[in-house]
């Protein structure tokens, strides 16, 4: 099992299902699931599926609040994006409640 990696990640409500960088993925060592595609703006894409272990928190406040999947299906980015290591979709979104504030700047996951 590779060790835990700090990532970048955004959330995105126009994916069903959370996406994680090939380089990420890559590092890690992970074994590829499956193989098959995904549909963009820019059309069919093929992208490869990963079992991992996701854990969102705050960075700031590591004692605090956590969202924890310890067998999640995550898809392969199909293309890198700057600063982002992964997408946060609606398999994980469906499952929580968040609290934006927006003037602070911040949210806060409702355990």
């Amino acid at each position: 099992m590779p060790p835990p990696a700090l990532l970048n990640g955004l959330i995105d409500t126009g994916t069903d299902v959370t996406c994680v960088s090939g380089t990420v993925l890559r590092a890690l060592g992970l074994t590829l699931l499956k193989s098959t595609s995904t549909q963009t703006a820019g059309g069919q894409v093929p992208v490869g599926l990963y079992k991992v272990s996701l854990t969102i928190s705050d960075p700031q406040n590591p004692s605090g609040p956590a969202i924890v999947e310890d067998q999640l299906t995550v898809m392969e980015l199909p293309h890198n994006l700057p600063n982002v290591d992964v997408l946060i979709g609606l398999d994980i979104l469906w499952k929580c409640r968040l609290l934006f504030d927006g003037p602070a700047r911040q949210f806060t996951p409702e355990i």
